[in-house]
């Protein structure tokens, strides 16, 4: 049965992991753009280092990719 009383399943270290590394680049690149924003700020945001952010996405592109569209990423790939 669906419906809106269906549990949903609880997310995954891996996977909350993640999404705290996707809310930080909405906000990072949100505020200071895509060409100012470096992945190491876009861990320390997230309280990660550079190294457990790269398990995660390959470069800053991909972070760039993984976040827009997202609630809250209003900023332009050129800002």
């Amino acid at each position: 049965m669906t419906g809106i009383h269906e549990r949903r399943r609880a997310l995954t270290k891996g996977e909350r992991t993640r999404e705290r590394l996707l809310r930080a680049a909405v906000d990072r690149f949100g505020s200071t753009g895509f060409r100012a924003t470096s992945v190491s700020q876009l861990s320390r945001d997230a309280g990660l280092t550079p190294a457990a952010a790269y398990a995660y996405f390959d470069d800053k592109e991909t972070f760039w990719r993984g976040s827009a569209g997202r609630s809250g990423c209003s900023a332009r790939r050129g800002g």
